[in-house]
C-alpha cells in the first residue's frame, strides 16, 4: 500500500504535445503548384499541404482553396494514421460476430437476430413517415 501511495504522490511529467510533421518539403511551392494540387493533377504530401497553409496569405489562396487544402490535409494524415494503426480485427470479436451471430455489450453477448427484431420493431411503431 505504502508503494501504491509513493507511486500516485510522485509528480508525473506533463503530456508532450504530438510532434509536428516532419519538414518534407523539398522545394518551395510555387502559385502554379498549389493550382495543379487543387485541379488534382499534382499529390501533395502532409507537409506540403501543410506549407500550403501556413503560407496561404503569400500563394494568394482564397478562403475555399485554403479550406479545400485543410480538407485534403485532414485525409492525408488520417489515411496514414489508418495505414500505421492497422490491425487485424480481434479473432475472438469475428468468431462470436460471424460464428455464433452474437454482439459483445458491456452486459455480455446478445444475439444479433434479437437486436435486429428489436431496431424492426420500433421503426413499425412509429408507421409511415408523412
Amino acid at each position: 500500500m505504502e508503494r501504491i501511495y509513493r507511486e500516485v504522490a510522485q509528480p508525473k511529467a506533463p503530456p508532450q504535445p504530438p510532434a509536428p510533421l516532419p519538414a518534407e518539403v523539398k522545394k518551395v511551392l510555387t502559385r502554379a503548384d498549389v493550382d495543379a494540387i487543387i485541379a488534382r493533377r499534382l499529390s501533395a504530401t502532409p507537409a506540403e499541404l501543410q506549407y500550403i497553409i501556413d503560407h496561404a496569405k503569400d500563394l494568394g489562396l482564397t478562403d475555399g482553396e485554403r479550406n479545400l487544402i485543410r480538407v485534403d490535409l485532414s485525409i492525408a494524415v488520417a489515411q496514414r494514421s489508418r495505414q500505421m494503426n492497422s490491425r487485424r480485427e480481434n479473432p475472438l470479436a469475428e468468431f462470436l460476430s460471424k460464428v455464433l451471430g452474437c454482439a459483445e455489450t458491456p452486459y455480455g453477448l446478445i444475439e444479433r437476430e434479437w437486436v435486429n427484431q428489436q431496431i424492426r420493431a420500433g421503426s413499425q411503431a412509429y408507421g409511415p413517415l408523412p
